[in-house]
């Protein structure tokens, strides 16, 4: 895409910005509306598109996509307008006889790019925020998912496109859509592309977030539910046939209940996702051919546990023995392989974590709140479960977000209007102030002066 077609658009946009045509609140939230009754009119239509492009199944597209971004609509259209009202501030007393006022102001083009894993949810839920928050937004899609984009348009297009509108993600022009001038940048995807975003965002000093990812753990301890870890393990891992961010990407399990867990799993991977012997058909494909080899080639068959089925993009669940030197423990996975390791002790787990890079989540199994808090207090993450997985990522009133390599910054409920908003601080002055400020400085002043900021 030629470079300066996206100058026109962001041209566009920002004219379409500063004539103030985003500032009423009331069209706004008209806007989500609209998109929102529009995902519900296009149900069928996604679910047919998800089918064409990742072989995902009607229930897995309304639970991690459809119904996501209507809960973040939903949230914007119920409890938003609280959350943009400018908030009063005590000015303290060296500021008496004024006031303050904290102004949440839109930051004006922003770019938003989504990745193809979750192309619905990802993509839509910072693009309506910011459009919520008065942005003018130009959503970056990918090539890899073409069938659900069209449906994403056809949902968009009651949207005027000086405020919203789409353009794809071409393989080979991952620089030349940043060397344009955003007022903000929101990217979601790998560490890699993320590190050329932030390169290219500081020629213009652009404010950025970045939704990355990471080694997510899985820690299973000695005094765990076993059962109750590997069910919500194996789901966690291969739904969407594991390209989730915040999946589980290998779990260190106690060697004491390591044979009952891989047991546990083996069971749940057959239950869930086998009828037969056969691999049910709305088991995922993996996005792609070159994704598709990429992880076959971790996969060493001595290492491997269970039964499982491989060809063309279809990769049944596999579970392997690994420690960390293995390949498959080198960068994420990002698909349906689960590298199994044990260990000893937790504090050397916890040692072991410490000195990687800061994992996007982290999931703890264990029933002992004294082995929980230290592994809590002790490891740093973007979030995490207790005794579950991925149902972090659900709630509104969790930030969501990454640590340093896993990310920067943070959406979901009212942490997206922080995100997509400049908080503007005004202090208004009466006539009347202390005239202690001023010079000629006495030590009287300086007395006085102490005693006001309690220097003593």
């Amino acid at each position: 895409m030629e470079i300066k077609l996206i100058e026109d658009i962001v041209k566009a946009k920002r004219e379409f910005f500063f004539k103030g045509n985003t500032k009423d609140l009331k069209t706004r939230i008209k806007w989500v509306k609209q998109i929102r009754d529009n995902l519900v009119l296009y149900k069928n239509e996604f679910y047919d598109a998800f089918k064409a492009d990742f072989n995902k199944s009607s229930v897995e597209v309304a639970t991690t996509e459809l119904g996501q971004v209507i809960k973040e609509c939903d949230f914007l259209i119920k409890k938003g307008r609280r959350y943009l009202n400018p908030k009063f501030i005590k000015t303290g007393f060296i500021n008496r006889k004024s006031y303050g006022f904290i102004f949440k102001e839109p930051h004006g083009v922003v770019l938003v790019v989504s990745p193809w894993n979750y192309p619905l949810n990802l993509s839509l839920i910072p693009a309506i925020s910011a459009l919520f928050c008065g942005n003018c937004v130009l959503l970056k899609l990918s090539k890899n998912t073409p069938n659900i984009n069209k449906v994403i348009e056809n949902v968009i297009s009651i949207i005027p496109k000086e405020v919203l509108s789409t353009v794809y993600r071409e393989r080979n022009e991952v620089g030349s859509i940043f060397d344009v001038r955003f007022d903000y940048i929101f990217f979601t995807g790998s560490k890699n592309v993320g590190k050329i975003v932030m390169e290219k965002a500081s020629k213009f000093l652009t404010p950025i977030t970045l939704e990355l990812g990471g080694k997510s753990p899985a820690i299973v301890d000695k005094d765990a539910n076993i059962k109750l870890a590997a069910k919500r393990i194996v789901w966690g891992k291969f739904l969407n046939a594991g390209q989730t961010c915040v999946a589980p990407d290998f779990v260190l399990v106690e060697e004491s209940v390591k044979n009952e867990f891989v047991k546990q799993c083996v069971y749940r991977i057959n239950k869930f996702y086998f009828k037969k012997g056969q691999i049910r058909n709305e088991f995922p494909f993996v996005i792609n051919e070159e994704q598709a080899n990429r992880l076959k080639s971790y996969i060493e068959e001595d290492k491997v546990l269970n039964k499982y089925i491989s060809f063309g993009k279809l990769i049944s669940p596999v579970l392997l023995e690994a420690g960390f030197d293995d390949s498959v423990m080198q960068e994420e996975i990002f698909g349906p392989v689960l590298p199994i390791l044990t260990f000893k002790s937790l504090n050397a787990v916890i040692k072991n974590l410490k000195e990687k890079d800061k994992p996007l989540a982290l999931y703890y199994f264990g029933n002992n709140s004294e082995r929980t808090n230290k592994v809590l207090s002790n490891l740093s993450f973007g979030g995490g479960c207790v005794n579950n997985t991925i149902m972090h990522f659900t709630v509104d009133e969790f930030p969501f977000g990454g640590v340093q390599a896993s990310g920067i910054g943070h959406y979901h409920g009212k942490y997206s209007i922080e995100t997509f908003t400049h908080q503007k601080s005004v202090l208004f002055q009466s006539r009347q102030e202390l005239k202690v400020k001023f010079p000629p400085y006495t030590g009287f002043k300086r007395i006085l002066v102490e005693f006001f900021l309690r220097i003593f």
